[in-house]
């Protein structure tokens, strides 16, 4: 039997190619470089998916045009408002107390001081801080992520 180390299709392989224990398989692939299949179907969009499906948006096709204006402006997450401006937010000590704080949040919402996820935000938070308060655990911001 041939040495696995001196094989004929080079060292480190053994006579069947495969690599031998304790010998590793190169540097492989280099980072970045795409798949021939994949390039070749970039190649396609590009040249002359793209141009038939302006086309159809042109003449009217509503599914290509929802198509483009959904891959040319993708949705964009709302950017968060610093909460200093908050300082005039109602501060909830007991669960009937939350309606006031929610009134207030609509409004900072409606007016563009804050973005309506912020607002969810600080409802739920508000709402778990009242709930320990009433169980008599001391709040603590490190027990929530937000």
């Amino acid at each position: 039997m041939p040495d696995k180390k001196t094989a004929k299709n080079g060292p480190g392989r053994d006579s069947g190619g495969r690599f031998v224990p304790g010998c590793t398989g190169g540097p492989g692939r280099p980072k970045g470089s795409g798949n021939a299949i994949l390039t070749q179907a970039r190649q396609w969009v590009e040249s002359k998916g793209l141009p038939l499906m302006i086309e159809a948006a042109e003449a009217g096709d509503a599914d290509a045009l929802k198509c483009l204006v959904t891959l040319g402006m993708p949705r964009q997450k709302p950017v968060a408002v610093p909460l200093e401006g908050l300082t005039d937010m109602p501060l909830p000590e007991v669960r009937r107390d939350m309606g006031a704080l929610a009134g207030y949040l609509l409004e900072a919402v409606a007016a563009g001081r804050i973005a309506l996820d912020d607002a969810e935000r600080l409802l739920a938070l508000a709402k778990r801080a009242v709930d320990l308060k009433q169980l008599g655990k001391p709040f603590c911001v490190e027990d929530f992520r937000i």
